[in-house]
């Protein structure tokens, strides 16, 4: 979508011909002037939906589309480039029907290649017995990524913001848990600052 003498004009529209049922929940903009979108897709409404990637070029055609299919359910939620061209999607992942659910990281190539993340890279941010989603995630001029979401479990009487920083080759830097005196929280969406 573009702006011309006060006119929204629409510079190009595209329709995924896709056999399935996709959800696109996230979309972000690239260095090329294309697009990077994110969400979910499943065969048919009986299977489990999988995280689902598409990279659109500046023209709208796609580069390239790809499906991460695991046990359990995946959605992404949002998407970023990295500064190597390659590409970050955060979200959740649930092993059905999107009940008790786990954040979920999904790092690739700028082809798209799985690099790291999925449910083994995230399971060793949660205790035993904890759930959480990532929401967003930010990128550094250095690659680092920051992830915020909320994690806890209902035992511990709710959950709380949690953000963890990675570097671009899945270590984690730090992670912090912020308690809310008055109740469970959660985050939504932010942007880093420079500090």
């Amino acid at each position: 979508v573009a702006e011309q003498e006060g006119h929204v004009a629409v510079e190009w529209e595209t329709i995924l011909e896709r056999p399935g049922q996709d959800e696109g929940e996230a979309v972000a903009l690239v260095d090329d002037g294309g697009c990077l979108a994110g969400g979910s897709t499943k065969a048919d409404h009986r299977d489990p939906r999988d995280a689902l990637l598409v990279r659109f070029d500046a023209l709208g055609s796609v580069a390239w589309s790809r499906v991460f299919e695991t046990p359990g359910e995946q959605i992404l939620t949002a998407v970023r480039q990295t500064p190597n061209q390659g590409f970050v999607g955060v979200g959740l992942e649930a092993e059905s029907d999107l009940g008790a659910s786990r954040p979920y990281v999904l790092r690739v190539t700028a082809e798209g290649e799985f690099a790291w993340g999925g449910a083994q890279w995230t399971e060793k941010l949660l205790a035993e017995g904890e759930l959480g989603v990532f929401e967003d995630v930010d990128v550094g001029e250095d690659g680092n990524l920051v992830l915020l979401g909320y994690r806890g479990s209902y035992a511990q009487g709710g959950f709380q913001v949690y953000l963890v920083q990675v570097d671009p080759d899945g270590n984690v830097l730090r992670a912090k848990q912020f308690p809310y005196e008055e109740g469970p929280s959660t985050g939504r969406g932010f942007s880093a600052t420079e500090d």
